[in-house]
This record gives structure tokens, C-alpha cells and sequence, in this order.
């Protein structure tokens, strides 16, 4: 499956002002990459405990780097999508900051 999916971004340029559009865009890109770190996640730890047993009976100390990665990451993409409208002087991508996009 392609992230995001294509279907998202086929609106006409007069559907949505130019930076609503870029920022939606990467709104989205953002929420695709958590999805797809989360789905990762899951499908490698959050099966079943024979799976489990099974990556730590062959690399463990590996598969627990990897684990701990995407976790982290996972959490990263969270906090950022959660995000103010600004922080510090910067304005970041983020849910709490579409209201005042869509403002401009």
C-alpha cells in the first residue's frame, strides 16, 4: 500500500488555498509515518508471545534495539502531531495548528 495514499492529495488547487493544501499535505505525510512505524510495531511485537519468543530466541538483543526504536519513534510522531501552533518562534505541523491555518 502506498503512504499516504494517493487518493488523499487528488483535490484541484482551487479546492483549498495553497497553504492549507502544502499543509494538509504534510499533516498527512506525518500521520502516515506513524501509522505505518506503528503498524511495524505491531506486526513484529504485538502478535502473539510465540512471535516474541521467537525474535529473541534469534537476535534478542537486535530485535530489542529495533523494538525500543520504533517505540520511540512512534512516540516522537505522537508528540508531533500534538504539538502547539508554535513553539518557541516556529511553527510546527501539527493538529493544534490547523485551526489557524485554515484561519489564514
Amino acid at each position: 500500500m502506498q503512504y499516504p495514499p494517493a487518493k488523499f492529495f487528488d483535490e484541484t488547487p482551487d479546492q483549498k488555498p495553497d497553504g492549507l493544501r502544502a499543509f494538509h499535505r504534510e499533516l498527512l505525510n506525518e500521520f502516515w509515518h506513524l501509522r505505518r512505524t506503528w503498524n511495524e510495531y505491531r506486526q513484529l511485537f504485538g502478535i502473539s508471545e510465540k512471535r516474541i519468543e521467537l525474535l529473541n530466541g534469534a537476535a534478542g538483543s537486535f530485535f530489542g534495539i529495533i523494538q525500543a526504536a520504533l517505540w520511540d519513534s512512534s512516540l516522537l510522531y505522537i508528540s508531533r502531531l500534538t504539538d502547539p501552533p508554535k513553539v518557541g518562534m516556529r511553527r510546527t505541523i501539527s493538529i493544534q495548528a490547523l485551526p489557524a491555518t485554515r484561519a489564514r
